[in-house]
């Protein structure tokens, strides 16, 4: 009889799941969710990763630290759950990248380890080519960069978060315009993106010197997650470079109030000087420190 009921309820998480799964595919990141789903028969495990996904996406410290016990949880349930790892590893880097590491803790290395346990696990997994690009990235490897995220897109050319981020290391990579069209295409497939795709959107446009279109568009990325400082960087050259200088500096205020340890230093050290070259200066001029 207890075996019966095991079933039963076996059967109603795995149609639940499939249910959510669905609806991740149509209106969120399209083929992407199905991947992640398949990784894990761990119900628990999966459940967790689903809820840790957009506290990673909001790249909030506070948020990311929450994510990281959920991950942890996960992968004690399932170690070979690639996008937990993947997960993971997206922790680890913004640490780095953001200035969030322990003194004693490479955490560059610890998103490299986690994006190897997931290509372990299963090597087909495209998420796992979009962190270990952007890892090459912050090692200043920028071809690497480029070619991890165009075998992530060959993986999964309707994922579109695997879009969006090869649209983002084409404009990082000098090729703004070629970007620019994959973001678009990443926001067609994703009818209700997360804050981060309108905020690289509005990075390209800037860098593509459309500052009223990326002022905008970046507005919506700061109003979609307001406790992150990251579209506001953006927001605050493309301001200064209009001429906003009053609401550019209140925004720089903003900035130093949700990371009060920033530099624009620290900050560009993830890009290539020359392309960020006029933003720093933007930047400065705005009153954050260098």
């Amino acid at each position: 009889m207890n075996r019966g009921l095991d079933d039963i309820f076996a059967i109603q998480d795995e149609i639940a799941r499939n249910i959510v799964v669905e609806l991740q595919v149509k209106l969120v990141r399209g083929q992407g969710s199905r991947l992640n789903a398949t990784g894990t028969n761990n119900i628990e495990a999966w459940s967790l990763c689903l809820r840790a996904g957009p506290l990673v996406e909001s790249h909030v410290r506070e948020n990311a630290m929450t994510a990281k016990k959920m991950l942890t949880k996960a992968l004690e349930l399932d170690k070979d759950y690639s996008a937990a790892w993947v997960l993971l590893g997206w922790i680890y880097w913004e640490e780095d990248a953001w200035g969030w590491s322990n003194e004693n803790e490479d955490s560059l290395q610890l998103a490299q380890e986690a994006a190897e346990k997931s290509l372990c696990a299963d090597p087909n997994y495209p998420d796992t080519y979009t962190l270990l690009g952007t890892i090459q990235r912050s090692k200043r490897n920028y071809v690497q960069y480029l070619e991890m995220n165009k075998k992530a897109f060959e993986l999964a050319p309707n994922d579109a978060g695997v879009v969006a981020l090869l649209g983002n290391a084409l404009v990082i990579s000098g090729k703004v315009k070629d970007g620019l069209r994959k973001i678009y295409k990443a926001l067609r497939l994703c009818p209700y993106p997360p804050h981060w795709f309108f905020g690289i959107l509005g990075f390209a446009l800037h860098l593509n010197n459309e500052n009223e279109h990326a002022i905008s568009v970046l507005k919506k990325a700061v109003e979609r997650e307001p406790n992150s400082h990251l579209a506001r960087v953006w927001l605050t050259s493309a301001l200064f470079e209009v001429g906003e200088y009053n609401e550019a500096n209140e925004i720089a205020e903003t900035i130093l109030a949700i990371e009060p340890d920033f530099s624009v230093e620290s900050w560009s050290k993830e890009f290539d000087a020359e392309l960020v070259a006029r933003v720093c200066a933007n930047l400065t001029g705005a009153g954050l420190p260098e």
